[in-house]
């Protein structure tokens, strides 16, 4: 018998609530697709049940099963019995590493990369001045193309690293730009770090004209998603001691720690503790770091001034997707849309579905390119169904996802993150 475990969750009590009605098969983005029943929440828990009775071997295939789901948490919001099918399904991932290890790729990106803070920051140091071999710029689009395969779909458009990340660029305290109302600390994630700056500098702009001293972190690291979904909890846990160290240890104490990205969010609110718990020296730390976690929009429309220092209108009609992890991870969905209809000049309308994943989901997009192209196609046509001229989002990954999406489809369509547009409306 294999045994399947994962911290924070008995996983035989999950599978044993599946009553196997189905109604995750109605919201699954890749059943949509494909049509397969494994592919489903509720197929995927009959296969780990057989795993951890024995009946099947943990092998390649289960291993690919497992590695078709995007963790949008869609079926764990519609399932009556309340079935955790996104800590099953990454139970199932760490079990399938722990047996077979992780793919080549992942376990360079991983165990060199990511595990290592100051390789890590090197290399993407490197990477402005080598992208331009690697890559080709698309004319009007603003990203680029893979000229060789990389391990990366050649129809891939991605965003281009900046010349300078964020936090090289930055002070590691801004003050605020009138009497100050406060502080708080900012996780800039690696998106806004390396891929869109502007919108880390937008987020410390908004903050400051709100009267709040930011103190960015400088040896703040990945908050630990891709390998935590990926199946390597230890790399995960590593990371997470890095960020729980660096945010314990600010030079004196803030009122919340910010975060720009939905899934940043989740991980430092909720995944982090949950991987530390347990640990003598980390535990009561990463709660402590969990409880100042808030998105800068969830932050945003808190303070009691926020709205005043608007006063540029915009135009165009905006629409808003939901990430995943901010939107159902989170709940936090009303708080952007505050933000948008209280900028002059922008039409809001409501995007249809607006809570369908975009089929980003991280490293799914680049492993299974053409199965995410379908999934963002079905984004794209509800974004064309509004005539949106801006598409607004609080994630990153999903940006650059539907940045892709739209290229694809030769929509102009601008996306970007909400913050950079309330600053765009900040400035006189």
């Amino acid at each position: 018998m294999q045994q399947i475990k994962q911290e924070g969750c008995n996983l035989e009590a999950e599978m044993i609530k599946c009553i196997r009605c189905g109604a995750c098969q109605a919201v699954c983005p890749i059943f949509k697709e494909i049509g397969v029943e494994s592919y489903t929440a509720r197929g995927k828990v009959r296969l780990l049940r057989a795993v951890q009775e024995g009946l099947l071997p943990v092998n390649q295939e289960i291993e690919r099963l497992l590695s078709h789901c995007l963790l949008c948490s869609a079926c764990v919001n519609s399932c009556p019995a309340g079935v955790k099918t996104n800590e099953i399904v990454e139970a199932g991932r760490t079990l399938v590493v722990n047996r077979r290890g992780l793919p080549l790729l992942k376990r360079v990106i991983f165990n060199l990369g990511l595990k290592n803070r100051k390789i890590f920051n090197s290399f993407m140091a490197l990477l402005p001045g080598l992208q331009r071999f690697c890559f080709r710029r698309v004319p009007g689009v603003g990203g680029m193309l893979p000229r060789y395969p990389l391990g990366l779909d050649q129809r891939r458009l991605l965003h281009p690293v900046a010349s300078r990340s964020f936090r090289n660029g930055c002070l590691e305290r801004v003050r605020a730009e009138k009497p100050r109302q406060g502080k708080v600390a900012l996780f800039t994630g690696c998106m806004a770090n390396f891929l869109y700056p502007e919108t880390a500098e937008a987020a410390v702009k908004v903050l400051t004209a709100n009267g709040l001293d930011v103190i960015i972190p400088r040896n703040q690291h990945c908050c630990g998603t891709p390998a935590r979904v990926s199946g390597d909890r230890a790399a995960a846990k590593e990371m997470a001691r890095i960020n729980v160290d660096e945010f314990a240890s600010l030079p004196e104490p803030v009122d919340a720690i910010i975060v720009l990205c939905g899934s940043c969010g989740t991980a430092l609110k909720k995944e982090i503790p949950v991987l530390l718990a347990g640990d003598p020296v980390y535990e009561a730390k990463a709660r402590a770091m969990a409880d100042q976690v808030r998105d800068i929009a969830e932050f945003i429309v808190t303070l009691p001034s926020w709205r005043q220092p608007i006063q540029r209108p915009l135009k165009g009609r905006v629409t808003y997707h939901d990430p995943c992890h901010l939107g159902r991870g989170q709940g936090i969905t009303a708080q952007p849309r505050e933000i948008l209809r209280a900028i002059p000049g922008l039409e809001y309308v409501e995007l249809p579905r607006s809570q369908a994943c975009c089929g980003c989901a991280g490293t799914f997009s680049a492993s299974h390119y053409d199965l995410s192209l379908q999934i963002t196609q079905r984004k794209m046509a509800d974004i064309e169904s509004v005539g949106a001229e801006w598409v607004a989002t609080g994630c990153s990954a999903c940006r650059m996802q539907m940045e892709d999406g739209l290229n694809q489809a030769g929509r102009k369509v601008k996306v970007r993150h909400t913050i950079e547009l309330l600053w765009e409306s900040y400035r006189q």
